[in-house]
């Protein structure tokens, strides 16, 4: 139960004292009225009081089934979470915390109102944990608000390189291609840069005097020639039809 919802059955029950009082004066000199109209009251209290749960759980399942028809309806090429599917002490019945299965520190909590509306009330987020996910701390860099829907496909994992704290993604934004670095450290993770690029089979970047080279899956070649900003050309040996980072020390 809600607090929401204690506070709701304590003023219920001051309104019925104060519905009694008003019955013991009217009816004072006639107390077996006054006495079945208050026991009345007082059963119907508590029929509803320990009724309640039930009634919850009845209307959380309902509108779980609800809101399940909707996202496949909305959203016909996606899988999501959906917590909880049973009525739980502390959540409101209607209320479900969702997120696309490709995205699972990051959703928002929807309500299924009475007349079946589904409307999207908050967002959550948890900590990335795992130094090969803190890219999806990314949506927030390019969305202010996150809602269910969007930007789930705007930014794409493609290639992963990982050296003790320095971390590189390889990702596709909308149809631009870009190079995320960040360090990785006990406790955190912080951007250390993001660039992004027309889309190309091969791109490139420097970095801390390294040089970033993300290749895509539609490359077929198996040595790339790159050319650096002051005229130097690097030859790197690849895997074709694979997408994946390289790094080299300059």
């Amino acid at each position: 139960m809600m607090p929401g919802d204690l506070i709701g059955f304590l003023f219920i029950g001051a309104c019925m004292l104060v519905v009694i009082v008003i019955v013991a004066l009217i009816f004072r000199k006639r107390k077996k009225v006054t006495l079945v109209i208050s026991t009345l009251l007082i059963i119907s209290y508590s029929i509803y009081f320990f009724a309640f749960p039930s009634i919850q759980q009845y209307k959380h399942k309902k509108s779980y089934a609800e809101l399940s028809e909707y996202l496949q309806q909305q959203y016909p090429t996606q899988q999501f979470n959906v917590i909880p599917e049973e009525y739980e002490l502390g959540i409101a019945a209607g209320d479900f915390y969702i997120n696309d299965v490709r995205t699972p520190n990051r959703g928002v909590m929807m309500r299924v109102k009475d007349n079946k509306q589904v409307v999207q009330i908050a967002t959550w987020s948890n900590p990335v944990e795992k130094q090969q996910d803190v890219w999806q701390e990314l949506l927030l860099h390019y969305n202010e608000i996150y809602q269910l829907g969007q930007s789930i496909d705007k930014i794409q994992k493609l290639a992963y390189y990982e050296d003790g704290r320095f971390t590189v993604f390889g990702l596709k934004v909308d149809e631009n291609l870009a190079i995320a670095v960040f360090d990785y450290f006990e406790g955190g993770y912080s951007l250390q840069r993001i660039e992004e690029f027309a889309y190309a089979d091969v791109i490139h970047t420097i970095h801390n005097e390294q040089l970033l080279v993300f290749v895509t899956d539609d490359n077929t070649a198996s040595t790339l020639e790159i050319m650096l900003e002051n005229g130097e050309q690097r030859s790197l040996d690849v895997m074709p039809k694979q997408a994946q980072i390289l790094v080299e020390d300059l």
